[in-house]
């Protein structure tokens, strides 16, 4: 058995910090939380409107914003202490139970603060280079502590999800709906299939994989490539939020359809524009206190435009994959280059031959299995699922 290490015990204990907050890094295997992407505590609270983590998912018992305050409570005392101040020994936990309800306003805060703690938490941790029983039990009980209430989180949202469309008025049910239907649109669905993507992911994620060359580039002539339809969305999106906020804004909708060739960090801030945008969009939806025509008509047209603009970005780049593939593996490409490179003549064929036969016979490398279907790799143990 080797020898247990100061660095073995610290990745162990930062993996199942990050699994618990941040869910886990490869949704196939898990140590703790359920094998699905956004699973820890921090993806799971991450889709609930303010209405839903101030409501009690039974009379009496705390809500979910105020398990997500006492998490953020401990995180803060736990970071003080490993920073040197003597956290604990004021410490009035029962303060930490004192909020149950919260605006959108304070719910983006607590959210985004618990993150923070965590995030500090996790930098922390791997400056203390001398353990001892005090600091160990102390991160352990970090780990454990989170997980408790991941626990209670995951109850209580099981018994809001059942309650929801009955308790749920009109105006809370197109609310939460849109919400859901922008989430998917954003970000991605849940799980593979999801309200109208079909084993696809949302708009930010697939841009964020394709390169500005790929985005630059039409497929075909004149037509639109995946810069245009996210300038197009830019556009749309800004033009909405001036609708909801009463901004002067005037788009120009003919420029989102020129082409350019943008750079890598154009690209990226193109990005991050539309991210900003949509994020604006996403909590005007969420802070709307009265649904009318023109404000529905609004929302309705920019779900069904980043739909076909989705549509249109993920065909451009499932194409753009099967160029590829049929480029560097497909037998037909490889017909091509063969024809490509035109017909040998005899005194070419005589001189590879010749030079085939110069060649020393080819030695097989050290320790590689011969026998017939032997991969000569080894697979991962897979984690434990709990």
């Amino acid at each position: 058995m080797g020898q247990v290490t100061h660095e073995m015990v610290l990745n162990s204990l930062l993996e199942l910090l990050e699994e618990v907050y941040d869910g886990p890094k490869n949704a196939g295997g898990t140590w703790l939380v359920s094998n699905q992407e956004k699973s820890g505590i921090l993806g799971s609270i991450d889709s609930l409107t303010a209405e839903q983590a101030s409501r009690p998912p039974i009379p009496g018992a705390p809500t979910i914003a105020a398990h997500v305050e006492h998490l953020r409570f401990s995180l803060d005392l736990a970071n003080r202490a490993y920073q040197g101040e003597d956290a604990y020994s004021t410490a009035k936990w029962s303060e930490s139970w004192k909020i149950q309800s919260v605006s959108p306003v304070e719910w983006e805060k607590l959210r985004a603060e618990l993150r923070h703690q965590f995030e500090k938490l996790a930098s922390l941790l791997p400056k203390w280079n001398d353990w001892e029983h005090y600091t160990l039990t102390g991160g352990l009980a970090s780990v454990a502590h989170a997980a408790y209430h991941l626990g209670a989180i995951r109850l209580a949202l099981h018994a809001l999800r059942g309650t929801q469309t009955e308790s749920q008025s009109p105006h809370q049910l197109i609310t939460t709906t849109l919400l859901s239907i922008f989430k998917e649109a954003i970000e991605g669905p849940e799980g593979e299939y999801g309200l109208f993507l079909e084993g696809g992911m949302g708009l930010l994620p697939s841009l964020k994989r394709i390169s500005a060359k790929t985005a630059s580039d039409p497929l075909v002539e004149g037509r639109p490539s995946i810069a245009n339809f996210a300038r197009h969305l830019l556009e749309s999106a800004r033009y909405a939020n001036s609708v909801v906020h009463r901004e002067p804004f005037e788009p120009n909708w003919g420029q989102a359809w020129e082409h350019t060739k943008l750079t890598e960090p154009g690209w990226s801030q193109l990005q991050l524009q539309l991210e900003h945008e949509l994020r604006r969009i996403r909590q005007a939806t969420e802070d709307t206190r009265e649904w009318n025509k023109p404000t529905l008509e609004n929302a309705l047209a920019l779900l069904v435009h980043l739909a076909l603009h989705i549509g249109g970005i993920h065909d451009i780049e499932r194409t753009y994959e099967t160029m590829r593939l049929a480029k560097t593996r497909g037998p037909k490409a490889q017909s091509r280059e063969r024809k490509a490179s035109g017909p040998k003549t005899k005194k070419t064929n005589a001189s590879h031959a010749k030079a085939k036969k110069a060649q020393p016979p080819a030695r097989k490398p050290v320790g590689q299995k011969t026998t017939t279907g032997s991969s000569g790799t080894s697979r991962a143990k897979p984690k434990s699922r709990r």
